[in-house]
Formats: structure tokens, sequence, C-alpha cells
């Protein structure tokens, strides 16, 4: 899975990472997908090594992520998405402006898995990156345009 993802979707200039004690303790990715919110930044895998938290890695490739998307990826970006793995996260996520809107994301419904001409995914990718439950798949918003 990590590798038909990293095939897909992985694009340097969409992925943060920190390092420490050589090695890659925090990372996140930016998947652009288009939505009912326009071209949205879809933040995902945003995750930090359990030796390595408590240390502001998390706040800081997501800090990058966000700058990112502010200023635009083949166009500019209306929206940032994330779906917190846990109820928990949904704090970290207000702190950056992320309202609980409960947007649905749809992943992996029909339609093909490749990049569009201006590198944004369609909104239904079959390539799921989302959970098996549509209630799960409820998204924290960050609007950066209206």
């Amino acid at each position: 899975w990590v590798n038909r993802f990293l095939a897909r979707f992985y694009d340097p200039r969409l992925s943060f990472t920190r390092s420490c004690d050589g090695r890659i303790v925090a990372m996140a990715h930016i998947v652009p997908l288009v939505t009912e919110l326009g071209r949205t930044a879809y933040l995902y895998a945003v995750v930090v090594d359990e030796l390595y938290r408590g240390r502001g890695f998390a706040r800081e490739v997501i800090s990058e992520a966000l700058a990112c998307a502010g200023q635009g990826w083949g166009g500019a970006f209306d929206a940032v998405c994330v779906i917190p793995a846990t109820d928990e996260l949904k704090s970290l996520y207000a702190k950056f402006g992320f309202a609980d809107e409960q947007f649905e994301m749809s992943f992996g419904t029909n339609g093909d898995d490749s990049l569009g001409t201006e590198g944004f995914v369609g909104r239904h990718s079959t390539f799921d990156l989302g959970d098996d439950s549509a209630t799960d798949n409820r998204a924290m918003v960050l609007r950066l345009a209206e």
C-alpha cells in the first residue's frame, strides 16, 4: 500500500519531513484533490514516530504544509482538508484554524486515479485515501479562499 501511495501521489514539493538522530521522525503529505470546495489540499499521513512525540515535529510539518497550500501548487488551493485519526487530534488542527465541518470526503468510489493535467486528482479516485466507513471520512476544513 505504501509503495502504491508513493508511486501515485508522492511529490517532493508536497511532502514534508523532519529528521532527528539521522532518520526521518515526522512527515506529512499534501494530496491535491478537486472537491466541492474547489482545489483542495488534502493533508494526509501526518505522523510522528512515538519516540519523538511532544517535541513540536507535528506542528512543524503541518505549518510547512499549510504554507505550501497557501502559496498554491498548480494553481491556488481553495481549501485544506484533514481527517484527524483521533478526536484528540482535532484540538491540534483547530489551533491551525481548521473548523470541524464534518466535510464528507469521497474516496475509492469510481473514476480513475491518474493525475489530471493540472496535477489534481479527480474527486472520486479509486485509490482509497480514507477509511472504509463514510462516517469516518469526515474532514476538518481550513478555507483559504471564500
